[in-house]
């Protein structure tokens, strides 16, 4: 074996094998049949992340052994450690399975066809007792793999496996193995199919397939799990039965406390009342049958709870009279309540905070103060029994009762709790969409949080909120490089580092988080001191401000239209954005009277949600644009600006140049005053490439040469990367073009196809660089500086993860030290003025960035009052 960095490669069969082979199925089966064991040994230990059962596998690993030791490891790392490489460990254990199956098959047919076969009694046995075994090891190599493509949230992919995996081991009458452990003394052998079918359930409840789990549950023998000779088992299995009746519970909860719509719809109430009643039914007929006449009693109050509801109530009283109906259909599915378990735990929970459905009783602290102790008491015995989910519930119920009766530093404490514990699981899961939806339970987690810490004056403890509410995706994207989950913990303890790093590089850091009605920011100065403020611009207002239907006309965001009027008869203008984001900066105001902020000081600020589509320099401070004042770039988070700020910032002396224009720039009409258009436009497309051309050396990649295949190939690491372009992105003010996901759908329109794309919209005909082709082909952008001379190059719109998802966040997470990027549709000319200027200065008269950028702009300003022309470019990353 060889490592070098990220490479690991290891020798087989005569050639060499890379770490992308370690996924590969097929060589991995073949690797494990050829009996090379040095080679198998060397890919367990290049492959395999460090864990106990490696070292346990590598220590024994023999011929007799190996389908155990696979199984064993895929097993471990299908758990949240490498779900991808648990999986090939597991479909590599369960195909080698069946093959040895057929081969020992066909030995005991040859064996007991010949006349002798009397004398072949020992060896007969022998190849019956391993045919045991390898069935066996069929069925846990398939349970692996059913829990690695459930970590990975590929619930199809595990169902169509599992389906196949079942009906192999009942073809293979993997009965007899079950059979053959019982008389070995193993009692507690278990139907490992019956598990199967428990994750296919789960996958379609996962998938909301509530039918088919039920007809699953209902369709499955279950007897063999409850036999006396079977407890631990039937213990086993019944926790993971409960596990699931739970999540089908948890979606009949969900259903009672937000019913349909309208409630008037009667035929949508009479349908949701058979749902319930059906899935009910199904459970109880399949665990609890002696319990049935309870089941009468829920399905009399389901009928005059659900179907005989008045029109006229609320769906506050709704689910207030439904309060006692679900705790029958609790104590029915949960074994007549006759145990306390975790829907009598849930039950718990659920009663203490039925006062928050009355306005009245959810504001009394009598009644405060009565649910306090049954939460605290649900809390710790969901906690000990290791029920994550249901102790959040508990925890977020606390911060209400807290919250309500003015005890903060109490509610802080829960809040702080419930943080840690979605972060712990948010980093045993895999799957980065289903990782970065474990908050979407608690929406107003941080929000509630951040308003708390900072009305409590908590600086650092408000910065550490700030930053974990952030940079989500980040966390994936470093758990996809490095094959182990990265937790918000590392995101935000960084911020603890900012006070001393702040101090060392003498510049002011300043974070934003955007609630629904405030934004909260902190500001850490030059000389380690903190800041807070709770700001009353929130994003519901900002997002008003913002959402204008005709995109060409009244887009908010390009200075030119502030003040156009938009209907006349609700005399309603283009708001003028600078002017109403004022607050965001003006609060700083007193620090810059103070000398804490001083003249041509640094400022690198974390935006928040859509604050990552306007540049804070034009913002007005102390009466002039802030950009008169200080210098400012933009940073994706601590845990970005801290890795930034640790490397050597150099000045590339090479350069890289893509410059496309688009059909429409080509003129093809006879009119010298459009012929003149066209000149003067592709002469901005190509005026920075030419200047870099006489100052540094490298490459131009021009017009139809220009395409994506030909720029994933281009040297971008460690030099000036300058993309001419025309941009991309989603419009905010168009409702079906506002749903495209930015990653996905904006970037930089390249040439396909031997053709220049059509101008400023992606469509077929172009070629585009998403922020999705940069990650997915490795764009090496390390120690560089990139460029965007396009249209809308520097917006981005957060995701489910916290992060603003646009092109130069793809740049920067691939490595670029520093980029200059673009909030609306440019001016081709000053565009290419802008990004010349900007060179001139750092490159040639060797001013930092930060500088350079601040002196471009108040030049350009002096050749333009309007902020159009002079404010549209903002650097982020490396400012020195």
């Amino acid at each position: 074996m060889f490592t070098n960095k990220a490479i690991i490669y290891f020798t087989f069969e005569g050639r060499t094998m890379y770490i992308k082979d370690k996924y590969d199925i097929a060589t991995v089966v073949k690797l494990f049949q050829s009996g090379d064991f040095v080679a198998q040994k060397t890919y367990i230990l290049s492959a395999c992340p460090p864990s106990s059962m490696r070292n346990q596998v590598l220590n024994y690993i023999n011929p007799d052994r190996i389908l155990t030791s696979l199984t064993l490891l895929a097993d471990t790392y299908c758990r949240g450690i490498d779900c991808q490489l648990g999986i090939t460990l597991g479909q590599t254990s369960y195909q080698l399975s069946q093959k040895a199956f057929e081969t020992t098959s066909a030995k005991i047919h040859r064996l007991k066809d010949t006349n002798k076969a009397i004398e072949h009694t020992k060896e007969l046995q022998d190849l019956e007792d391993w045919l045991a075994l390898i069935r066996n090891n069929a069925a846990n190599s398939a349970v692996s793999c059913a829990v690695g493509f459930q970590s990975l949230g590929q619930h199809r992919k595990s169902i169509k496996f599992v389906t196949k995996a079942i009906q192999w081991l009942k073809a293979k009458e993997y009965y007899r193995a079950v059979e053959w452990f019982k008389s070995h003394g193993y009692n507690d052998a278990i139907d490992t199919t019956l598990t199967l079918t428990l994750k296919m359930i789960e996958s379609y409840i996962e998938l909301a397939k509530y039918d088919k789990a039920i007809a699953l549950i209902d369709q499955t023998n279950w007897n063999p799990l409850f036999t006396e000779e079977c407890f631990e088992a039937y213990l086993v299995e019944r926790q993971i039965i409960q596990a699931l009746i739970q999540k089908l519970m948890e979606r009949i909860q969900q259903s009672i406390i937000l019913p349909p719509e309208s409630i008037k719809d009667k035929e949508a109430i009479i349908t949701f009342h058979e749902q319930i009643l059906n899935t009910v039914k199904s459970i109880g007929e399949s665990f609890y049958p002696e319990d049935l006449a309870l089941f009468q009693i829920i399905e009399i109050e389901l009928k005059q709870k659900i179907i005989d509801v008045p029109e006229s109530i609320s769906i506050a009283e709704w689910g207030k009279r439904m309060q006692s109906t679900m705790d029958r259909i609790t104590d029915f599915i949960s074994g007549g309540g006759k145990e306390f378990n975790q829907l009598q735990n849930q039950k718990r929970i659920r009663n203490a905070t039925a006062i928050f459905l009355d306005s009245k009783t959810g504001h009394n602290p009598e009644g405060i103060n009565q649910s306090v102790p049954i939460l605290i008491q649900a809390r710790d015995w969901a906690r000990e029994h290791n029920f994550r989910e249901d102790e959040n519930d508990a925890l977020w119920s606390l911060y209400l009762c807290y919250s309500r009766t003015q005890q903060e530093a109490q509610a802080i404490e829960v809040l702080q709790a419930l943080r840690k514990n979605l972060e712990e699981m948010r980093q045993s899961i895999s799957h980065p969409m289903k990782r970065a939806g474990i908050l979407r339970k608690f929406p107003n987690l941080f929000g509630d949080l951040c308003q708390l810490l900072c009305r409590s004056n908590r600086a650092i403890e408000l910065l550490d909120a700030i930053e974990g509410a952030k940079g989500r995706v980040l966390a994936d994207v470093l758990t996809e490089k490095l094959n182990q989950p990265t937790s918000e913990k590392e995101l935000s303890e960084p911020s603890q580092q900012i006070p001393f790093l702040m101090q060392e590089v003498n510049a002011h850091y300043l974070s934003y988080f955007v609630d629904d009605e405030a934004t909260y920011a902190v500001l850490v100065t030059k000389d380690g001191s903190l800041h807070t403020q709770e700001i009353v611009i929130g994003k519901k207002q900002i997002q008003e401000w913002l959402d204008y239907k005709k995109i060409e006309d009244h887009d908010p965001l390009d200075p030119r239209n502030w003040g156009k009027t938009i209907s006349k008869r609700q005399q309603k203008n283009v708001i003028n954005l600078s002017e109403s984001l004022a607050p965001l900066v003006s609060w700083l105001e007193p620090l810059a009277t103070s000398g804490i902020i001083q003249q041509n000081d640094h400022i690198c600020y974390c935006p928040d949600e859509e604050l990552h589509l306007i540049p804070l320099h034009y913002l007005p401070f102390r009466g002039k644009p802030l950009v008169n004042y200080v210098s400012l770039s933009r940073i994706q988070g601590a845990l970005a600006l801290v890795n930034i700020l640790k490397r050597e910032s150099l000045k590339p002396n090479e350069f890289t140049v893509v410059q496309v224009w688009a059909n429409e720039d080509v003129c093809q009409d006879d009119s010298e005053k459009k012929q003149q258009e066209s000149k003067i436009m592709i002469a901005a497309f190509n005026q920075p490439g030419e200047w870099l051309n006489e100052q540094l050396t490298g490459e131009i990649v021009s017009e139809t040469n220009a395409d994506l295949p030909t720029v994933a190939k281009l040297n971008l690491s460690q030099r000036i990367v300058h993309f001419a372009n025309h941009g991309d992105f989603p419009s905010l003010m168009e409702q079906e073009h506002s749903k495209k996901n930015p990653y996905l759908n904006s970037g930089l329109l390249l040439a396909k196809n031997g053709q220049l794309p059509p101008s400023s919209k992606i469509s077929d005909e172009a070629g585009l660089l998403s922020p999705q082709q940069v990650l997915k082909k490795k764009l090496d952008f390390r120690g560089s500086h990139v460029t965007l001379q396009a249209c809308v190059s520097g917006r981005a719109k957060e995701g489910i993860g916290g992060d603003a998802l646009g092109l130069e966040w793809a740049f920067l997470l691939n490595g670029a030290s520093s980029s200059l990027a673009s909030h609306w549709n440019v001016h081709a000319a000053w565009a290419a003025k802008f990004s010349i200027k900007f060179y001139q200065k750092w490159l040639v008269e060797k001013a930092s960035r930060a500088v350079a950028w601040r002196e471009t702009v108040l030049e350009l300003m002096g050749e333009s009052a309007q902020p159009y022309y002079w404010a549209a470019f903002s650097l982020s990353g490396d400012w020195r």
